[in-house]
């Protein structure tokens, strides 16, 4: 993180935060795209030294920048023809067969190996160059990896690593970080594979992702012997490559195949080969609306686009239910009435409401009569408009930038394509699935309903059957609701194709959901989650008075996110009430100072502790409310140092797996009595909690590892947010469905890494299975106390899966890398004293952890 703040840092900022930059590029477009980013990044004051070899092909002196060259033993002719020869070799290789393509691909390797290595020595072991990089004390290196002069010069001045790559050869990317590379979907590099592969070529992948690691060690093999040899240790290059602190991806998903990210992993666009023009401050945008509830909630977006002078061109059809004619909007003929329209509406909607949902069958029944109606009301619009010469020609003549559509209807679907421009997708929730078959995102029927079965992310057996059935006839149920779409898609692009092959092609998705009310489930890294726009507009629904007090009541929980971040940067005019609920000890050190800035900027922080405490008390700008415990502070203190001691006095040799396995169990009887302490004290004391209703608190903040706070947002019904660093169980992987894979992600307490042996594996997968059992057993109390203050059966799990953000106190700079959940925020580690004010980089950080959470 401190990597990706400073980097921000010397693009945001003038001179007076000024770091030191240490850049090692690549020869070749490697550098003709980095350069423009280095001379920026000098040119805004800071200091930023580039060190390359005597002879280059493209690499020289740049604009705002330190230049520092050392001698290599080839010259620049020799290099040419090296590279000339080597690029004759593979554009003459043949590539017929796949055997002919594995060849080339050891062929490429063997060149590779040549060019990477080649400035190795000259650099590392150039005492004079070695001692003027020390003595500059650089604050970070930008790198790129297909370079290993920089992998390996990072690691040796122990300063945090930033890549940048497009694709690397061998996949050392996704080796290093361990991102998930499922060759299902994901081509490797060299094979020509698209992500729509036939079995052949599947296997083809699978052969080619299994020989991965041994194409990386042998494209290293000189890297990692002369890496050894500098760092004075056994280590490899993909193990340096693992520390990295940023990657910067120079690609999006425009051009490339959509496959899984990791959260340090940043796409940053392609090679700058020369420099771009401005941005225009306004821009002409395409926008063809479903009819409904759909342009309801599309309508202030297009309307606030319009509003800030861009070129927004509307395309309605004249026979409609809520759109109208106005400024910038085009109609186009249907070959029916608003009356005909409305009576086919009402009467699909009528039978949906009068199906028998009782039965699987029924709901199944009633998913096919859904299909039908959905594929009547889209088919209608669609020859009228693509077969409208008049109409195609004026929106070609606009020359749009970019089209804003609805997937409801398939219209503009075709359109974008047919005029070659990008489109961004707004919807909600697609009867078909079809923005999870289209975006290829993971999609586990395990944990991830599909439309209309009403089921939760908790399924019995049979549900679970039920819900992979229906994940497998997804793709029958696509194709029968685009029968009439394909085949005019086909017709106006003149080729074969089909709405969920055009639809893979989307620059963009915006999701009209979050956690809050849809069950936990991955997302590409394109999908951006709105929200709702409709609560934000809640005047747009006069006519539906009662529908939508049901609906805003939900939907407050929406504005968790949006509520906080304004906490912070508004004043006391956008105030609001917060409820916190926090731990003792070091919990609340880390706590307090974000507590306390929430109360300085105006708004009202209720903080509740109990009257005995080890480090709680009073503190600024809140009002701090106190509930009676049976225990005294010193009884307190004597039972934790007892505890405490007897834990770190315990005979354990922790080179034995079994006696840390024991230690686990020890440590969560010792828990279980902890973190109950103050449950009974607070939920049943009537008058406070009468007190907190009163106060009708917008959200709460809590710590989950004590579960009174936990408890106390659900009694209230407002929106949950957690504040954590490692809970002992690992609730909250359970509580947030957030994928956690034994290979790679280690259970707390065993010591492991990230790079584990097979036993180790082994020993992690059975803790793994065994953390349920952990949080039943470490929250057995807490749950019969919640149980009994919420009247009905509940856990602390299923409590805490209601949760509208997670704060996790830790990022990646330290912990080994792992999934994350798209409501799931790093923010460092515990703050236990004041730090000093930061001014414009605390403001730039904050707009960057907005632009990561879609807030910005």
């Amino acid at each position: 993180m401190s990597a990706l703040v400073l980097l921000s840092c010397l693009f945001c900022l003038g001179s007076v935060q000024a770091g030191k930059l240490l850049v090692i590029p690549a020869d070749g477009s490697h550098w003709t795209g980095m350069k423009p980013l280095v001379e920026e990044l000098g040119r805004r004051g800071n200091q930023v030294v580039v060190v390359i070899p005597e002879a280059s092909l493209s690499m020289g002196p740049s604009d705002h920048t330190t230049t520092l060259t050392y001698p290599v033993p080839y010259t620049k002719a020799k290099l040419e023809e090296n590279v000339d020869t080597g690029i004759s070799n593979l554009l003459n290789a043949d590539v017929s067969t796949d055997l002919a393509r594995f060849r080339g691909f050891i062929s490429t390797m063997d060149l590779l190996k040549t060019l990477a290595s080649r400035n190795l020595e000259s650099a590392l072991f150039n005492k004079d160059l070695m001692k003027k990089l020390k003595d500059y004390n650089f604050d970070a290196i930008l790198t790129d990896p297909f370079e290993p002069t920089g992998v390996i010069l990072g690691e040796y001045l122990s300063i945090p690593a930033i890549y940048t790559q497009i694709s690397h050869p061998c996949g050392a990317d996704t080796l290093a970080s361990k991102c998930p590379h499922p060759p299902s979907y994901v081509p490797q590099p060299l094979t020509h594979f698209s992500d729509r592969m036939s079995f052949w070529q599947r296997s083809v992948n699978l052969l080619r992702t299994l020989v991965q690691p041994m194409g990386c060690a042998y494209m290293f093999i000189n890297a990692d012997e002369i890496a050894s040899r500098v760092l004075q240790k056994k280590t490899s290059m993909v193990e340096i490559m693992s520390r990295a602190a940023l990657w910067f991806m120079r690609f999006d998903f425009a051009f490339e195949l959509p496959r899984p990210m990791m959260p340090n992993m940043v796409l940053v666009g392609g090679l700058d080969s020369k420099k771009t023009k401005p941005l225009p401050q306004a821009g002409k945008l395409l926008v063809i609306p479903t009819d409904g509830s759909h342009w309801i909630g599309m309508k202030p977006l297009v309307e606030e686009l319009g509003s800030r002078r861009n070129h927004v061109v509307v395309v309605i059809l004249e026979a409609s239910l809520s759109m109208g004619p106005s400024d910038h909007i085009l109609t186009y003929p249907v070959p029916y009435t608003k009356a005909n329209l409305e009576e086919r509406v009402n009467a699909g909607i009528s039978n949906l409401f009068n199906a028998d949902i009782s039965t699987n069958l029924g709901r199944f029944r009633g998913f096919i009569n859904t299909m039908d109606m959905f594929n009547f009301l889209t088919s209608q619009n669609l020859e009228s408009v693509l077969f409208n010469k008049d109409l195609m020609k004026k929106l070609k003549d606009y020359n749009f930038d970019a089209i804003l559509t609805d997937l409801f209807d398939t219209t503009g679907v075709i359109i974008c394509e047919y005029l070659s421009i990008p489109a961004i997708y707004t919807q909600t929730s697609h009867p078909c699935g079809v923005d999870s078959l289209a975006s290829q995102c993971s999609s586990s029927p395990s944990f991830v309903p599909q439309p209309l079965t009403n089921f939760s992310d908790r399924m019995s057996f049979w549900q679970s059957g039920v819900n992979l059935i229906r994940t497998l006839v997804q793709p029958m149920g696509c194709r029968h609701l685009f029968t009439n779409a394909n085949e005019i898609a086909s017709r106006v692009l003149q080729r074969k194709t089909s709405m969920v092959e055009i639809m893979s092609c989307a620059a963009l998705w915006f999701m009209w959901v979050d956690f809050a009310f849809e069950f936990a489930r991955p997302v590409m890294t394109y999908a951006s989650l709105l929200k709702d726009w409709i609560a934000r507009n809640r005047n747009l629904c006069h006519n539906w008075q009662k529908p939508c007090e049901i609906f805003f009541h939900t939907t407050n929980r929406m504005l968790t996110v949006q509520l906080l971040l304004s906490l912070f940067i508004f004043g006391s005019s956008e105030a609001g009430k917060l409820l916190v609920i926090p731990s003792d000890g070091s919990h609340w050190l880390g706590m307090k100072p974000v507590v306390e800035e929430l109360g300085r900027r105006g708004n009202q922080v209720v903080v509740v502790i109990p009257e005995s405490s080890l480090s709680m008390g009073p503190s600024k700008h809140t009002t701090t409310l106190t509930f009676p415990v049976p225990y005294t502070k010193a009884e307190l203190q004597n039972s934790l140092e007892g505890n405490v001691t007897s834990l770190l006095s315990s005979d354990i040799s922790w080179d034995s797996d079994s006696t840390k396995f024991l230690f686990f169990f020890y440590q969560m009887i010792l828990l279980r009595s902890f973190i109950v302490r103050n449950a009974e004290g607070l939920l049943f004391n009537k008058d406070l909690m009468k007190k907190l209703q009163d106060y009708n608190f917008d959200a709460i903040l809590t710590d989950p590892f004590e579960p009174v706070g936990v408890i106390s947002g659900e009694y209230l019904s407002i929106p949950a947010i957690y504040m954590q660093i490692n809970l002992p169980c690992g609730v909250d992987s359970l509580a947030s469905q957030c994928p956690t894979p034994a290979s790679y992600v280690p259970q707390r307490n065993t010591h492991f890494t990230d790079q584990i042996n097979f036993l180790q594996r082994c020993i992690n997968l059975i803790r793994t299975l065994l953390q349920p059992t952990a949080c039943k057993v470490l929250h057995a109390h807490a749950d019969e106390i919640a149980s009994r203050v919420l009247q009905r059966k509940a856990s602390m799990v299923e409590i805490m899966s209601h949760a509208a953000l997670w704060f996790m106190r830790f990022d990646f700079a330290f912990e080994f890398p792992r999934p994350v959940m798209p409501n799931m925020v790093m923010i460092g580690g515990m703050a236990t004293k004041k730090p000093k004010p930061l001014s414009q980089l605390e403001s730039c950080w904050l707009f960057h952890q907005m632009e990561a959470t879609g807030l910005a």
